[in-house]
C-alpha cells in the first residue's frame, strides 16, 4: 500500500519530491483503511483502485490549520471527515500548492506526522482515528514444478508493497511471519520458469496457506537474467541479446575450460586455441570481430560480481564451480560495467546451497586421453562438492583436481581448484550476505616444441646452435578470489546491493627456467614472476514502480571503483633458482610495477507499456587518471534501446534494437618512458587517448513454444583510436612508442536456432559472420596495414550444428563446430626472424602473413543414469584428430583428439 501511495504521489506531480523522499513521506503519513460496518474489522485499501482517493483536486493552502485544510478537500470532493478535536494537531500549519493532486496524495501531505489513520465507509465519509495498532498474520506455502510435482528450491517469493521476501528451501517450502493484515500480490520467480502471481489476503493472527505451481518456461523471453540490467529482469525486457550457459550445458559439453565454448557454439564469440601454451597465453576472446592491434582481445569477466584481475586468463576458472554464465556482447554493457567493457561482459555465477536442506555430497571421476601430433598423454578430472543449509544459512563447498599428461614431449600440468559460497539470511530479515571464495594453482612443466621440431626435421627451419636443446620451464600459476555481497531489501520492489572483493593471479609467466647446458658456460637459471591483483567495490540500488495499470518502470543507479596492480620480476642468468638480486649478469634483473584505478557512476531507467513495449536509456560517467586530461579525466558512456514483444497464434516474437558506446584506457605503462636496455627505450606518450567502440545491434527472437526458435542479430560497430607501436632511432638508441593509429569496422550477423522434433530429438544450430577490417589509418602510419585489410586472428565464419536425443535415462549428443578461414601471422617466418637460419642473412623483421584454412571439429557426448544417484558419462572432442593452428607469433604445439570417461555420484 505504501508503494502505491508513492506511485500516486509521483503521478500527482508533487514538485521537489524524489522517489526516495516520497517513500519516507508515505511512512509518516496516514494508512488508508476500509470499514464496511461498525462491527467489522478494518482492512487496508488499494488507493489506486479506490475512486474517492483517486479524485484530483487543486489546492492553494498557505499556513492554514489541519481542520481548515480538510474542509477545503471536503468542499471540492464531498468527502466528509469525522474526528474529535483531540485526535488532530491544532498548532500544525499546512502549506500545499498543487494544481492537480490526488486526494490520497493530498491527505498524505496534510496529515503528515499526525499519527492518524483514515477509515473510509460506504457513505463517502472518512473517520480520522489515532493510528491503529498494527495487526499481523503469517503466510506459509510450497512452490512446485507444475509438471513433475517436485518442490522448486531457491525460488524467490515476494509480497508487493512490503519488505517481505523469502527463498524456498530444497523441498520448495517457504514461510513469512509478522505480515501486516491486508491484501497483497504474491510473486514467485525462478530462473527457467514462468513468473507466477497470486492475490492473497492476510488476516489478524491467522495463517494463510498458498501453494504455487511454476510452469517451465518454454521461451527464453520469460527467463530471468541479471547481466543486462544489474537487477533481475526477464529477457523480453532487454534491448540486447544475453546468452545464458547453464551448469547442465557445461556438463553436457564436457567443458574443462570456459573458452571451450567459444568455438562456434555461442554466436559472435571466438576464442583462439594456443594449444600447449594455453596456460601461459590465456584465452584471447574475439567478440564480434576484433578491437585490438596491440593487445590480446579480452572479454571483461566477473565472478559473483568480482572482476577478475586479468580477463585474458578466464580459462583458469574452474567450470565445476559454475551455476550459470551470462554474456552480453557489444559496447552497450559499458554503461553498467564501465571502462574496459569494449567487447562486452561475461558474468560467472557460482553454485549455491539451499537453506533448510540436509547436507549432500556429489562427486565425479573421469579419465581419458589427450592426443598430439607425436604423442598421447593421459588426462583425468576428479571433483567433489558438499552442499546444504540450515534455516538461516546455506553453503556449497567443492574441489577439483585435473591432470594433463604428456601429449607433447615434456609437457605436463596439474590443476588444483577449491571454491566455496556461504549465504546468510536471518528469518524475516531484509538483509542477506553472500561470501564467495576460490583458491587454485596450476603447476607443471612446459617444454619441448613439436612444431619447431617438425620444421627442423623437414628442413624448413634451421636454428642457431643450442636452440634445438630442450628447455625445462617449471610453472606455478596461482589464482585467488574472495568477495562479499550484501543485499538489503527494505521493500519488495526496492533492492540495494553492495559488493566488495579481491581477485589476484599470475599473468601466465610465473616460472623458473632451469639451465639447458647448451654451451659449456650455460649453467644459469632464469626466473620470471608476474602477478596481477584487482580490488573491486560496487553499489547499486534498483527500484521497481507501477506507475499505472499499463505502465511499469525500473530505475537503477550505482557506483563502482576498482584498483589494479601488476608486479613483475625477471632475473636472467642468475646463479640460483631464487633469483637473488646481483647474482646475474649486469643489467639482467628487471623490476616492473604498475598501478591503476578508476571509478564510475551510472543510472539506467526502463519503462514498460502493457508488458509488451520496453524502452531503456542509461548513462555512465567514468573517472580515472588514464582518461583524457582535456575532458577532466572523465568519460561518458550512454546507451539506449527498445524491445517489443507480441504474440501471433503459436508464435511469440521479440523485436529489439540498442546503441551504446564504450572505451578502454591505455595502461599506465603505455604512456610512460621505459628503458628496456642501454640501447633500447620506449618514448613517453602523455597524449595517448583511450580506445573507443561505438555501435548498434538490432534483431528479432522468434519462438514457437518449446518446439522451435530462431534468433537473428545484425550489428555494426566502430573501434576508434586503436593502439600500436611505432619504431625509430635516436642516434645509437632504438626507440618504440605506443600511439593511436587506426579505426576498425566490425559488422556482421549472428543466427541461432532450435528445432525439437519427434519426441526426444532436438537440433540446434548457430552461425556467425563477421567482417573485421581496418577502416582508416593515421597519416604517419607505420603498422603495415592498409585500409580494408582484415584483422589477424578473426575468422569470417564460425558455427555449430548439434543433434541430441534423450530418453528417460540416456542422453546422446553429436556436434560439429566450424571455424572459417582467417588471415594470420606466418608463424614459421616470424619465428625465423628471431632465430635466423645458419649462414642466412637476418630476416627483415616485417610481419609475414598467411591464410589459415577452415577447420571442422566433431564431438560426441553421452550420459546414462544407472540409478537416480549414479550416472556414467563419455565425452569425445575433435574426434577426427584435426590439428588446428589458430594464431601466435611462434609455432605452438596444438592438441588434437580429447576423450574423457567417468562416473558422477549425487
Amino acid at each position: 500500500m505504501v508503494l502505491l501511495l508513492v506511485a500516486l504521489a509521483l503521478l500527482a506531480g508533487v514538485r521537489g519530491v524524489s522517489a526516495q523522499e516520497a517513500l519516507r513521506l508515505a511512512d509518516r503519513g496516514p494508512h488508508f483503511m476500509y470499514l464496511p460496518t461498525a462491527q467489522s474489522a478494518p482492512r487496508p485499501v488499494d488507493v489506486s483502485r479506490t475512486a474517492v482517493l483517486r479524485q484530483r483536486v487543486a489546492l492553494d493552502l498557505d499556513g492554514v490549520s489541519v481542520p481548515e485544510a480538510l474542509a477545503e478537500v471536503t468542499r471540492q470532493t464531498g468527502l466528509a471527515f469525522v474526528y474529535t478535536r483531540e485526535v488532530l494537531p491544532q498548532a500544525t500549519r499546512v502549506n500545499l500548492k498543487a494544481e492537480e493532486i490526488t486526494v490520497a496524495a493530498a491527505l498524505t501531505e496534510i496529515l503528515i506526522d499526525a499519527h492518524v489513520d483514515v477509515l473510509l465507509s460506504s457513505q463517502r465519509q472518512a473517520a480520522l482515528v489515532s493510528r491503529l495498532e498494527e495487526q499481523t498474520g503469517s503466510i506459509v506455502g510450497r512452490v512446485t514444478d507444475a509438471k513433475s510435482g517436485q518442490g522448486v528450491p531457491s525460488a524467490r517469493v515476494s509480497l508487493s508493497g512490503g519488505r517481505f521476501i523469502s527463498l524456498t528451501n530444497d523441498s520448495g517450502a517457504f514461510r513469512m511471519t509478522d505480515v501486516p493484515v491486508g491484501t497483497y500480490t504474491l510473486t514467485v520467480r525462478r530462473i527457467g520458469y514462468l513468473q507466477a502471481t497470486r492475490n492473497i489476503t492476510v488476516s489478524a493472527d491467522q495463517q494463510v496457506a498458498v501453494d504455487v505451481q511454476l510452469e517451465v518456461s518454454v521461451t527464453p523471453l520469460d527467463a530471468v537474467v541479471v547481466t543486462g540490467t544489474v537487477a533481475t529482469a526477464q529477457q523480453k525486457e532487454l534491448p540486447n541479446p544475453v546468452t545464458v550457459v547453464t551448469d547442465a550445458d557445461l556438463k553436457q559439453r564436457g567443458a574443462t575450460k570456459i573458452n571451450d565454448l567459444f568455438r562456434g557454439e555461442l554466436p559472435g564469440l571466438f576464442a583462439a586455441d594456443y594449444g600447449a601454451a594455453n596456460h601461459f597465453y590465456g584465452a584471447p576472446v574475439y567478440v564480434r570481430g576484433s578491437t585490438e592491434l596491440l593487445d590480446v582481445p579480452t572479454l571483461k569477466t566477473y565472478i559473483d560480481g568480482i572482476e577478475i584481475a586479468n580477463s585474458q586468463f578466464l580459462n583458469e576458472i574452474d567450470p565445476q564451480m559454475i551455476d550459470h554464465i551470462e554474456i552480453v556482447r557489444g559496447p552497450e554493457a559499458s554503461t553498467l560495467y564501465g571502462a574496459q567493457a569494449m567487447n562486452g561482459v561475461m558474468q560467472v555465477f557460482t553454485k549455491r546451497g539451499s537453506r533448510a536442506t540436509p547436507t549432500r555430497l556429489t562427486a565425479s571421476l573421469g579419465m581419458g586421453t589427450l592426443e598430439g601430433s607425436y604423442a598421447t598423454g593421459p588426462q583425468h578430472e576428479d571433483a567433489v562438492a558438499v552442499t546444504g543449509g540450515t534455516a538461516e544459512l546455506s553453503f556449497n563447498l567443492g574441489a577439483t583436481y585435473r591432470h594433463e599428461g604428456e601429449w607433447t614431449p615434456g609437457h605436463h600440468f596439474d590443476t588444483f581448484s577449491s571454491y566455496g559460497t556461504l549465504a546468510l539470511r536471518p528469518t524475516g530479515s531484509p538483509v542477506q550476505v553472500d561470501i564467495t571464495a576460490r583458491v587454485g594453482r596450476i603447476t607443471g612443466q612446459g617444454s619441448g616444441n613439436e612444431a619447431v621440431a617438425r620444421g627442423v626435421m623437414d628442413g624448413t627451419l634451421q636454428l642457431q646452435p643450442g636452440l634445438g636443446v630442450p628447455v625445462h620451464n617449471n610453472y606455478s600459476l596461482p589464482q585467488q578470489t574472495i568477495g562479499v555481497t550484501a543485499r538489503y531489501t527494505p521493500r519488495g520492489n526496492w533492492r540495494h546491493t553492495f559488493t566488495v572483493g579481491l581477485d589476484r593471479g599470475a599473468n601466465g609467466n610465473e616460472a623458473v627456467v632451469y639451465p639447458n647446458f647448451a654451451q659449456p658456460g650455460d649453467s644459469f637459471t632464469n626466473v620470471f614472476s608476474s602477478q596481477s591483483a584487482r580490488a573491486t567495490a560496487a553499489y547499486n540500488s534498483a527500484l521497481d514502480l507501477r506507475l499505472s495499470e499499463r505502465v511499469t518502470a525500473n530505475v537503477v543507479a550505482g557506483a563502482d571503483y576498482w584498483n589494479y596492480s601488476r608486479d613483475s620480476y625477471t632475473d636472467y642468468n642468475t646463479t640460483t633458482a631464487l633469483g637473488e638480486l646481483g647474482t646475474g649478469v649486469e643489467g639482467s634483473v628487471f623490476l616492473n610495477r604498475q598501478r591503476d584505478h578508476a571509478a564510475g557512476v551510472f543510472t539506467q531507467a526502463r519503462f514498460g507499456l502493457d508488458d509488451a513495449l520496453f524502452l531503456t536509456a542509461g548513462a555512465r560517467v567514468d573517472f580515472g587518471p588514464d582518461l583524457p586530461a582535456d575532458q577532466h579525466h572523465r568519460y561518458t558512456a550512454p546507451r539506449v534501446g527498445a524491445s517489443y514483444v507480441f504474440h501471433t497464434g503459436p508464435f511469440s516474437t521479440k523485436l529489439r534494437a540498442g546503441y551504446g558506446t564504450a572505451l578502454k584506457p591505455a595502461l599506465p605503462s603505455y604512456k610512460a618512458f621505459v628503458q628496456y636496455a642501454p640501447d633500447y627505450i620506449q618514448l613517453a606518450s602523455p597524449n595517448l587517448v583511450p580506445e573507443r567502440q561505438t555501435g548498434w545491434d538490432a534483431g528479432f527472437d522468434l519462438y514457437s513454444g518449446d518446439r522451435a526458435s530462431l534468433t537473428v542479430t545484425r550489428y555494426r560497430q566502430l573501434a576508434n583510436d586503436l593502439f600500436y607501436w611505432t619504431f625509430g632511432q635516436q642516434g645509437t638508441i632504438s626507440t618504440q612508442q605506443i600511439v593511436n593509429v587506426a579505426r576498425v569496422r566490425n559488422t556482421g550477423w549472428e543466427l541461432e536456432g532450435m528445432l525439437r522434433f519427434f519426441t526426444h530429438m532436438t537440433a540446434k544450430a548457430t552461425y556467425s559472420y563477421v567482417e573485421s577490417v581496418v577502416d582508416s589509418l593515421a597519416p604517419d602510419d607505420q603498422t603495415g596495414f592498409k585500409v580494408g585489410d582484415p584483422l589477424p586472428g578473426v575468422p569470417n565464419h564460425t558455427g555449430a550444428l548439434s543433434l541430441m536425443g534423450t530418453t528417460r535415462r540416456l542422453s546422446i549428443e553429436a556436434e560439429v563446430t566450424y571455424v572459417g578461414r582467417s588471415k594470420n601471422y606466418d608463424q614459421g617466418k616470424v619465428y625465423q626472424s628471431y632465430y635466423p637460419r645458419l649462414g642466412a642473412p637476418d630476416y627483415d623483421g616485417a610481419y609475414a602473413w598467411k591464410t589459415l584454412p577452415a577447420t571442422y571439429r566433431l564431438g560426441v557426448r553421452a550420459s546414462y543414469d544407472i540409478t537416480s544417484r549414479f550416472t556414467l558419462f563419455a565425452n569425445g572432442d575433435n574426434l577426427t584428430n584435426e590439428i588446428v593452428y589458430d594464431q601466435g607469433f611462434v609455432p605452438i604445439d596444438q592438441l588434437g583428439r580429447k576423450t574423457l570417461f567417468g562416473l558422477r555420484v549425487r
